[in-house]
């Protein structure tokens, strides 16, 4: 891991003059000599700076032994110093001591210099697992654990509210704390962290300014072991780090509530004297000669490594590396540095080559690995060199794993010193990228591991290519999975990267601002799945305002609500980020604009129609292929929304089409199944049922091969209802949505359960229609009916403080499915019952059309409006059922009308199908007023029919569907025939239309031809 460089030059000047001393003293033949009598004793031993005894670290020792031994209390030991003040030797020694004592549980060493451990839910895991594998203590917590993985793994969670997520972490993350409580109040826990510094709080530029704070339940790896420290009992918790003033002054803040549970010490060099004590340490295998030159220049390596132990034991290790080259001709040799740090990592020297892949290899090297690197080593060898190094102070193993490290201090050296070229490096990190592309991917944690050892890899071999190639897509897959572990991995593996001092990359500079401009649009992004638009249109604005040149936004902004600072910050930022930077924003301001304002549709269109303008014009943009299509993918699916939303159906199902293509180009198969999941109800609401089939087929074998349970449930769901629309009365549909709802329920999923009982409410509604045809008896009917009036309140109660649109269904089927009910009873002669059901009937209308006009759901009020009149008619209120049929004309916008569709006919609209049944509605009214005249008005009775026919010409502008249309057109000959109208009028009628407005009437006359014993209507 890259880390702030703190190696000080001098350390290796001091390894070059004392190298210089001893070829001075002893020549250049005896001091050969004794470097190869050095190697012959590291045969057998791999390295002269072996892990021993501390030195002089007496007061910090005592200091953790009164930790441990302050039974029934929590004390928090945070250790704080340079690279290589030994903090990690010193939590292996509290080991040795913790594990000496019975009473004592030692948990381990969770390093945070690996980034999968920056993440509450993994050191919850880590820690579980090392004190406690029978679990006997965290029941309740691996039960909720196990089913927040279960909702998960089954895409519950994509379709969940943000706010709902956060609050199950916040609970795991409680329940954490009380199991790890009900532990210790048996047994004395230790628990120790080291690389503190790596998990820093990580507020990124956007946060800052504008001030956009991390939910509760979204706590980062710092701020959750400051809660364990304050909260844990009886519970010893060992921190290591280097200097953080503000983490030190969170810790110490703790003793305000609880004095002296927080002890914070400064682990500093060694003195001088222990300097020199350590060197005889280190030096008891060496020639004497060389140990006691090293011996008598104590001073001089204690001034040139401040006495950090870890760089004593590098001075002692690069000085008996037999630098040949290193001869008294050579004094003025400008590259001697790197030369002497060649020698330690010599990749050509075979007792050295595993030094300089673990100096490369920085997510840690296996035998594995190392073979997979040298060929020319079998395994058995890998495992053996490996094994050799394991115990040197300058390497570091895993808990509980088989990977070594490098201490930090050689990382820094081989950046600083070693000549090997930036070619040479990224060759070899393209071999370990490729290691890891090639890894067993098939368990979840493999794959994370995989693709986080790849990002790193690769952003050391083109950052800006790896940030576009495999942060963007991953982390994309990360936040909308809920994959908050790997979500908080990726983005600190990038955070570390730019905390490097050696990146070297050509492309280093761009990377700070591009990685900003990632996360403005990832913070919109952010708050659109947290619903709170408001501020996701208030932070979009305000980024387009650096736009100056109002190239992306033609209107006015609102003037900059920030501090000078913040603006002189963001505005390199933000003016000068790319094309693709400015699409990603439109796409995700305009989804905001279409949940919250209520600015005009077409300004919301125009904004999205902007978004695709400016990706494809990156079509030849290779850098952004992935990213551009998803976008393009995305803004053609909000835009089939919005149109869906506002009952432009043909629209919506043209850009969800649209949709499709750039999914599928991206092989985004989630979102492409969402999408084919939509545009199939689409199709199905325009009668192209056959379409509609496919579609929602395609969209579930996607999500089959996903395995995600909750989207299959939802294909489940739609088929059923296509199926139902196609035929009300079969059960096929209804076996859909029954399975639907059982996978709902046993993922419990109120939001899916919801949805599948308007589903089955609907369906069963339709079913119990069939009395009226003889298709079912009465009985049964009823039987449907109640089962209905389940479903429906059990979605009604679901939805009443969720989705308007989804309650609005259920209180509408619910007016629909008692005036129904009513209806049957009234057949039955059942007149109380029936005079029940129809004031239910009308208070479920009443309630469904307020909720449409507070929630501003135009063409639900219509719809709404037109059962009203249906319930009218049946209690024969013709008076009301006039007057809710022009409260319902007038919601329709005026250019939705024959004459108009002749010129320019907007076909797909809800609108016309509206028109249609308000047109039917309004003829049979005519004819049933006409009839109540005595004598009967032949105009009103004209007038009548008039409307029932002109009603087809609205259908067929809303659909071109033959099917659909045939199945209208034997719906208005079979009223018209039920009303006794004489073919000859209804002949009259019909040719009259025809002249008059000029549309193809062939599916209609057929119809009306069977209907009256083919009579000719031409």
């Amino acid at each position: 891991m890259d880390l702030t460089a703190n190696l000080p030059p001098q350390l290796v000047d001091i390894v070059i003059d004392l190298t210089k001393k001893i070829i001075s003293e002893y020549g250049p033949v005896v001091a050969k000599k004794l470097w190869e009598q050095a190697q012959q004793v590291k045969i057998q031993k791999p390295s002269f700076a072996i892990k021993g005894n501390l030195v002089d670290r007496e007061p910090v020792i005592r200091a953790i032994k009164a930790a441990l031994n302050a039974r029934g209390n929590t004390r928090v030991i945070y250790l704080c110093g340079s690279g290589g003040a030994g903090k990690t030797r010193l939590l292996e020694e509290s080991k040795i001591i913790a594990s000496s004592k019975s009473s004592l549980y030692w948990a381990g060493i969770f390093d945070l210099y690996h980034t999968d451990l920056h993440n509450p839910f993994r050191l919850q895991s880590a820690i579980i697992e090392s004190l406690n594998p029978g679990r006997q203590y965290f029941t309740d917590y691996w039960e909720k654990r196990e089913l927040f993985e279960r909702k998960r793994g089954d895409g519950v969670f994509t379709s969940s509210s943000d706010a709902a997520v956060q609050s199950e972490i916040a609970t795991l993350n409680q329940l954490f704390i009380d199991a790890l409580n009900q532990f210790t109040s048996r047994h004395r826990v230790v628990l120790a962290f080291d690389t503190l510094e790596n998990v820093g709080e990580e507020l990124d530029l956007i946060q800052q300014v504008f001030k956009l704070e991390t939910v509760k339940g979204s706590l980062s790896a710092r701020q959750w072991l400051l809660d364990l420290c304050r909260e844990a009992r009886n519970t010893v918790i060992l921190l290591a780090g280097r200097p953080n003033v503000e983490l030190k002054s969170d810790l110490e803040r703790i003793n305000t509530i609880d004095i002296g549970r927080v002890e914070s010490i400064s682990v500093e060099g060694l003195t001088q004297s222990d300097t020199s004590d350590l060197l005889t340490v280190y030096t008891r295998n060496a020639p004497r000669p060389i140990a006691k030159l090293l011996s008598q220049n104590a001073i001089n390596i204690w001034q040139a490594t401040k006495g950090l132990p870890v760089h004593v034991a590098l001075t002692v290790e690069l000085i008996l590396q037999t630098p040949d080259f290193l001869s008294t001709r050579q004094n003025n040799d400008p590259e001697l540095e790197r030369k002497v740090v060649r020698a330690f990592f010599d990749s050509e020297k075979p007792d050295r080559r595993h030094l300089f892949f673990l100096a490369l290899a920085r997510k840690g090297l296996t035998p594995d690995l190392l073979n997979y690197l040298e060929r020319r080593w079998s395994k058995e060898e890998c495992v053996k060199r490996l094994t050799d190094v394991e115990n040197l102070t300058l390497i570091k193993k895993r808990h509980g794993e088989n990977e070594l490290f490098l201490h930090d201090a050689l990382y820094e050296m081989f950046d600083e010193f070693a000549p090997y070229s930036q070619e040479e490096k990224i060759y070899w990190n393209q071999r370990l990228r490729e290691y890891y592309q090639n890894s067993n991917k098939e368990e979840q944690l493999h794959w994370e591991k995989s693709i986080v050892n790849i990002l790193y890899y690769d952003l050391r071999c083109d950052c800006l290519q790896a940030f576009y190639r495999n942060f963007t897509r991953w982390s994309e897959i990360a936040i909308k999975g809920y994959e908050i572990e790997l979500d908080s991995q990726l983005r600190n593996e990038i955070f570390i990267y730019l905390r490097s001092n050696h990146r070297n990359d050509i492309n280093s500079d761009a990377m700070n601002a591009v990685f900003n401009q990632d996360n403005a649009i990832r913070w919109v992004k952010r708050l659109n799945r947290r619903s709170q638009y408001k501020q996701a249109i208030e932070v979009a604005e305000i980024l387009f305002a650096f736009d100056t040149n109002k190239r992306f936004l033609n209107y006015h902004l609102p003037v900059i609500d920030l501090s000078e600072n913040d603006k002189n910050v963001l505005e390199p930022i933000i003016s000068t980020a790319p094309p693709i930077f400015w699409a990603s924003l439109l796409t995700y301001y305009g989804e905001a604009l279409t949940y919250l304002t209520k600015q005009s549709e077409s300004q919301i269109e125009t904004v999205l129609t902007k978004a695709i303008d400016e990706l494809n014009d990156l079509s030849f943009d290779r850098q952004h292929d992935w990213l551009r299509d998803r976008l393009l993918g995305y803004t053609h699916d909000r835009l089939g929304y919005l149109a869906r939303v506002n009952g432009h159906y043909k629209n919506a199902s043209e850009y969800y089409h649209q949709a499709l293509q750039f999914y599928k180009d991206a092989e985004i198969l989630d979102e492409y199944a969402f999408t084919q999941n939509n545009l199939a109800f689409v199709l199905a609401l325009l009668g192209d049922v056959v379409g509609a089939k496919a579609a929602a087929e395609d969209a579930l074998t996607k999500r089959l091969e996903l395995g995600q349970r909750y989207p299959i449930a939802l294909s489940y769901n739609t088929r059923g209802l296509i199926r139902a629309l196609e035929n009300s009365g079969s059960l096929d549909g209804q076996r859909d949505c029954e399975l639907a709802l059982s996978i709902f329920e046993e993922i419990n999923t109120p939001r899916g359960i919801g949805l599948a009982c308007n589903a089955l409410g609907f369906i069963l509604r339709k079913r119990g229609e069939g009395w009226t045809l003889g298709q079912c008896t009465p009985e049964q009917a009823k039987q449907w009916y109640t089962k209905a009036e389940e479903y429906f309140e059990r979605a009604k109660e679901i939805f009443k403080d969720g989705e308007k649109i989804r309650l609005w269904e259920a209180l509408n089927e619910l007016g629909c499915l008692n005036r129904d009910w009513a209806c049957l009873l009234k057949f039955l002669q059942d007149e109380e019952g029936s005079r029940i059901k129809f004031k239910q009937a009308k208070g479920f209308q009443e309630q469904a059309l307020v909720l449409a006009q507070e929630s501003n759901m135009r063409f639900q009020q219509v719809d709404t409006l037109d059962d009203v009149v249906e319930l009218s008619l049946d209690l024969g209120d013709f008076e009301q059922a006039r007057q809710k049929l022009e409260e319902c004309r007038a919601l329709i916008p005026p250019e939705f009308n024959l004459t108009a569709a002749r010129n320019e006919p907007y076909r797909g609209e809800i609108y016309w199908f509206s028109l249609a049944k308000i047109q039917m509605r309004e003829g049979m009214m005519r004819i049933w007023t006409a009839r109540q005249n005595t004598p009967r008005d032949i105009l009103q009775v004209a007038d009548g029919i008039q409307c029932l026919l002109n009603s087809f010409m609205y259908f067929s502008l809303y659909s071109e569907q033959q099917v659909f249309l045939e199945k209208r057109a034997q719906e208005i000959a079979a009223t018209l025939k039920t009303l006794e109208i004489p073919g000859e009028l209804v002949g009259d009628t019909f040719r009259q239309i025809i002249e008059e407005h000029g549309f193809n009437l062939s599916i209609l006359r057929l119809a009306l031809s069977k209907e009256y014993n083919y009579e000719k209507f031409s």
